[in-house]
């Protein structure tokens, strides 16, 4: 799943020119849900659409907020920094 703070517009348009759609049936985005990150709310919804335990999911993550969203989570996560 791709669970993004940007909108559900942009996130959908970039998975399509990316050609990566088919690997991320699930999106979720602020409008999903009442708190974005860095509250678990995305990361939560994201684990319960795909069917997932929150502790059996792996969180890719390039900024603060969302790691402490994956913790609150009580997600495992991996910092890969955006930007050099």
């Amino acid at each position: 799943s791709v669970a993004s703070g940007g909108p559900r517009d942009i996130v959908r348009h970039t998975l399509e020119l990316m050609h990566l759609q088919a690997l991320f049936p699930v999106v979720v985005t602020p409008e999903d849900v009442a708190h974005g990150k860095p509250a678990p709310d995305l990361f939560l919804l994201a684990a319960k659409k795909m069917g997932v335990p929150p502790e059996r999911c792996l969180v890719v993550e390039d900024a603060e907020p969302g790691i402490q969203a994956a913790k609150a989570a009580g997600m495992q996560w991996v910092r890969v920094p955006s930007r050099g």
